[in-house]
This record gives C-alpha cells, structure tokens and sequence, in this order.
C-alpha cells in the first residue's frame, strides 16, 4: 500500500480503496474512488513473488 493516499487529479483530495481483486497468481486490482466526483482509478498491483 502507498505511503501516501492516491490523490483525484480532478478534485485534489484522497481517494478511498473501494474493491480488490485477485486477477491471474500473485496479481490484484486495486479501484480507488474519489468521494467528491466518483471518478475510479484502476492499478494493477503485483504482490508477493508472483508464484502460487
């Protein structure tokens, strides 16, 4: 998880981590929302080692 929150680049405030989900092994999708617009952000996130 980032060290900082991820930041709506329309509205400037932190968005919230709204769903994860597993995609193929030792990858996530992470969606990010913005409270004030609802705008989503979609990252691909790799975690572990990548071996399942």
């Amino acid at each position: 998880m980032p060290s900082r929150p991820m930041m709506c680049f329309k509205c400037a405030v932190p968005r919230e981590l709204v769903r994860v989900s597993p995609l193929a092994p030792g990858y996530e999708l992470r969606e990010f929302e913005c409270p004030r617009c609802g705008k989503v952000l979609r990252l691909t996130t790799k975690i572990g080692n990548g071996k399942a």
